[in-house]
Formats: C-alpha cells, sequence, structure tokens
C-alpha cells in the first residue's frame, strides 16, 4: 500500500479540493462541472501517489493547475479589501 506524504504540495491542494467538493452544491445538476471536478480530482490523486513521466505532466498541466486557481481565487475573495494582498500574499497562501 502507497502512503501519501501530507507534507506534499499535491496531497494538500488534494485534501483542499475534496473538502471544497464536499461542501459545494455548484455540482448538483451541472454534469459539465461534475466531470471537470471528477477529472482534477483524478489527476490529484495521480500527483499524490508519485506520478511520473507523461502522466505526472498532464495531471500538473490539469489537476494542479485547476487546484492552484481555485485557492489562489478564494484567498483573493476572503482578503479583496485588504490593502496589504498582493500577489505575493496570495502565492504564500496556496
Amino acid at each position: 500500500m502507497t502512503r501519501l506524504d501530507p507534507a506534499s504540495p499535491a496531497v494538500r491542494h488534494l485534501e483542499r479540493t475534496i473538502d471544497f467538493l464536499l461542501q459545494s452544491e455548484e455540482l448538483d445538476g451541472e454534469p459539465g462541472l461534475s466531470h471537470q471536478a471528477g477529472t482534477a480530482l483524478a489527476d490529484l490523486i495521480v500527483l499524490a501517489l508519485g506520478a511520473r513521466g507523461d502522466a505526472a505532466e498532464i495531471a500538473i498541466g490539469r489537476g494542479l493547475r485547476a487546484a492552484r486557481l481555485r485557492e489562489a481565487l478564494a484567498v483573493i475573495e476572503a482578503r479583496f479589501a485588504d490593502p496589504a494582498l498582493s500577489t505575493e500574499t496570495v502565492a504564500r497562501a496556496v
């Protein structure tokens, strides 16, 4: 059995994505969104399990990119009025 490294960025993004999906009601009745969420989740699982080569490149381009974008947008939304908000603070948060 493969153990996941909790310090791995892929595992961290996987955990956050699972939490987001469990709390989201936007996927109900939206097959396109559900399919996209499933693909992103599968990509993050592949990365968390240590994919290499072409599989890793594909997963990084789809799943990891989508997870980082979602996290960055959440930080921006939460801290929009904060004068200290910058690209650096967003990058550190994700």
